[in-house]
């Protein structure tokens, strides 16, 4: 998921987004597209659009502020009542913790 973020998130800063298909057009709200042309305006004085840009980036923050929390505990929450492993079985901490010991302890006998 994150790979995926990084590719959308970077395809739409190597030309400016009128050059661009259509598709390409959700490129204005992205996060890296508005550090770049912030960094370009302040470098080489170009078109001065740091209110917007600054503030597509302030809410990126928040949005993330509220979910990443709100992810988290959902997913503690479904994980304590017996949720679904990342493998599709049940999640059991204590048999694959007494796995790795007996792994462990075999590798270090021999």
């Amino acid at each position: 998921m994150l790979m995926y973020f990084l590719l959308v998130n970077v395809s739409v800063c190597f030309m400016p987004i009128d050059l661009q298909p259509i598709l390409y057009r959700y490129g204005y709200a992205v996060p890296f597209y508005n550090v770049s042309r912030g960094v370009r305006t302040i470098l080489f004085g170009t078109k001065n659009n740091l209110g917007l840009n600054f503030g597509v980036l302030i809410a990126w923050a928040v949005i993330s502020m509220f979910t990443l929390p709100l992810f988290q505990w959902l997913r503690r929450r479904n994980m304590d009542q017996g949720g679904v492993a990342e493998d599709g079985g049940e999640f059991q901490p204590s048999k694959e913790l007494d796995e790795r010991k007996s792994v462990h302890s075999e590798a270090t006998r021999s």
